[in-house]
C-alpha cells in the first residue's frame, strides 16, 4: 500500500474577502481586523489555521442548512443588500438563511463552527463578534423590508463544554436586539471602516 498525503485546503483557495464580484468593502474584513484588535494572537486570514477553519466552518453551515436541518430558507447576495447604498463605499453583506416562515417575524440565521466552549454564555465578550455579524444582517434586512426582524445562531461547539462533555454539541439560540443596539452597532461598523481607510488597509475600496 502506497499513500500521499494531498493538501485539498490550500489548493486553489483564494482569499475570501478578495472577490472580483464584491467590489468595495466586505463585513468580513471588518469583523477580521475587530478580532485582531481584540485579540493580537487571532491568526491572519489566510494562515494555514484559519483556511482549515474557514472550509470546515463552510462544510458544517451547508451541512447544518441543507440537509441537518432542512431549514426552509432563502438566500440573500451582496447585490440584494440594497440597504447600504448610502454607505460611501458599499459594504457587503452575505447570509445563506432568511427564513421568512419560521414565524412572526423574518429569521436570519447564523451558523457558526466555534472552539468555544459550551459554558460560555453567548453575552460573554467572547461571542461579540459574532454578535457584530449578526446584528448588521438584521439591520440591513430590517432597513430592506421595513418590519422588524430576528436572529438566530446555531453554534456547533467542536469540543463541548472541554470538562465532563468534550463531545461536540449543535446549540441554538434566538436574538431580539433593541434599535438602540442595532443602530449602535451599525455606528461602530463605519467607524471601524473608516478607521482601516485611514490606515491604508482598505486600498483601493
Amino acid at each position: 500500500m502506497k499513500i500521499r498525503k494531498v493538501d485539498v485546503v490550500a489548493a486553489g483557495i483564494v482569499d475570501p474577502m478578495d472577490r472580483p464580484d464584491r467590489p468595495g468593502v466586505h463585513l468580513s474584513e471588518i469583523l477580521h481586523h475587530i478580532r485582531k484588535k481584540l485579540d493580537p494572537k487571532f491568526a491572519t486570514a489566510l494562515s494555514p489555521e484559519m483556511l482549515h477553519r474557514f472550509k470546515m466552518g463552510e462544510g458544517f453551515e451547508a451541512g447544518v442548512m441543507s440537509r441537518g436541518l432542512q431549514i426552509d430558507h432563502q438566500e440573500h447576495h451582496p447585490h440584494q443588500w440594497r440597504a447600504y447604498s448610502f454607505v460611501r463605499n458599499n459594504i457587503h453583506m452575505t447570509t445563506d438563511a432568511v427564513c421568512f416562515g419560521c414565524g412572526k417575524h423574518p429569521l436570519v440565521w447564523e451558523v457558526k463552527l466555534t472552539w468555544l466552549g459550551t459554558k460560555k454564555d453567548i453575552t460573554a465578550p467572547e461571542f461579540a463578534t459574532y454578535h457584530y455579524q449578526l446584528k448588521s444582517y438584521v439591520y440591513a434586512l430590517q432597513l430592506e423590508l421595513q418590519k422588524k426582524v430576528m436572529g438566530r445562531f446555531v453554534f456547533g461547539h467542536v469540543h463541548g463544554n472541554y470538562t465532563t462533555d468534550r463531545a461536540p454539541r449543535i446549540l441554538a439560540w434566538d436574538v431580539e436586539y433593541s434599535e438602540e443596539e442595532l443602530h449602535s452597532n451599525w455606528r461602530m461598523i463605519l467607524a471601524v471602516r473608516d478607521e482601516m481607510k485611514r490606515a491604508g488597509l482598505l486600498k483601493g475600496k
